[in-house]
């Protein structure tokens, strides 16, 4: 059997996987917010969406939604279609919306907060979640739920969990006494994060069929601690984690989004779409973004969001995705262009070899 020709050799890598970037398929989702949305054909969303490669909406859904608001979502998914999956995206303990009705639970902290937050260890709020949670998949049937703002403040310092933690802790603690103490201060984090951590169990266990994913902020893992994130346990209870990895945002390269990926799977993450930027940014940084995220293992991205993505940042999302910008065709480019000068040259070895040949078997002829 005869080896194949540097040419041959050339157009074989060209096709083959390695020399493409989009081999795997990966996720693109993208962020929506349901008000900014209303006036718009749900149809011609839908199909801008599919021009682009999307097949996930994250839809920033109000809780609780009115009934005009759950009409909306309905016509927006009936325009979906089944390629397009729907995701509703709640703000858990940043909601202006609930705390107007519950003033009584707003968070108190050492912090002073420019929002209002809620506090997330009453009972109250966990069984309003969960029912209004479930009541919501019920009703229209997304094929996820993404839990935004998943995280709190320092504290929270009320009187009634001031309360709960000196009976936890067996003796009476005021905030001084708390904050003061860095192993005191530690155990009341542990103390409140099981907390957190139970109400993404609840949700878990009593809405399967879902897939469930959280955000997770991009700080060192000891202040994620304290903002009562816990990468790995909530890694065991999430289809996926999305990292903010705004990187001009957080006045970074675009490899820091990589660089997210990659530490968020060192803590335990098992499947990640990063969260990218996509306002304020020239275009060609969101394909670095992009490309950063998905080289470092990300299993997806999320774009921030649908409205301010101009048609120049959707062409360099398709790039990256497709591998078609200039980093990622460079290697192929250059392996196939030193195969074909090889080929040239062995052939131009070749012919002469067989020139100086026929040349040596003329001599021989007229000196006999």
């Amino acid at each position: 059997m005869r080896s194949l020709s540097p040419l041959a050799l050339a157009v074989l890598f060209l096709l083959s996987p390695a020399a493409a970037a989009g081999e795997d398929e990966q996720n693109l989702g993208v962020w929506m917010r349901l008000d900014m949305v209303g006036g718009l054909d749900p149809d011609y969303i839908a199909g801008t969406l599919r021009e682009n490669g999307v097949n996930a909406v994250f839809l920033l859904t109000p809780f609780p939604p009115s009934e005009e608001e759950y009409v909306r979502i309905c016509r927006l998914d009936s325009s979906l279609g089944n390629d397009i999956d729907l995701h509703l995206w709640l703000t858990v303990f940043r909601n202006d919306r609930y705390l107007a009705e519950n003033p009584n639970l707003s968070f108190v902290s050492t912090e002073e907060l420019s929002d209002p937050w809620i506090n997330p260890l009453g009972p109250k709020f966990k069984n309003d979640l969960l029912q209004g949670i479930q009541e919501m998949v019920d009703r229209l049937q997304p094929e996820g739920i993404f839990l935004d703002y998943f995280y709190v403040p320092l504290g929270p310092f009320d009187n009634q969990t001031l309360d709960s933690f000196s009976r936890h802790m067996g003796t009476n603690l005021t905030i001084s006494e708390i904050t003061g103490s860095p192993d005191t201060l530690g155990i009341f984090f542990e103390w409140r994060n099981d907390a957190i951590y139970e109400i993404l169990r609840t949700i878990r266990r009593e809405v399967p069929g879902v897939q469930l994913s959280v955000f997770v902020i991009m700080l060192e893992e000891a202040q994620r601690l304290a903002r009562g994130q816990d990468v790995a346990r909530f890694a065991g209870l999430v289809d996926f984690i999305v990292p903010n990895t705004y990187h001009t945002v957080a006045m970074r390269p675009a490899s820091w989004v990589g660089d997210g990926v990659l530490a968020l799977k060192a803590s335990g993450a098992r499947e990640i779409w990063s969260g990218v930027q996509g306002y304020d940014i020239p275009a060609e940084e969101v394909r670095k973004a992009v490309r950063s995220a998905l080289k470092s293992g990300a299993e997806g991205v999320i774009i921030f969001r649908y409205g301010t993505m101009t048609e120049d940042h959707w062409v360099e999302v398709r790039r990256a995705y497709s591998g078609t910008d200039p980093a990622l065709i460079l290697i192929p480019l250059t392996f196939t262009v030193l195969l074909l000068l090889s080929a040239f040259w062995i052939r131009r070895r070749g012919r002469s070899s067989r020139s100086s040949a026929k040349t040596r078997k003329k001599r021989s002829k007229r000196k006999s």
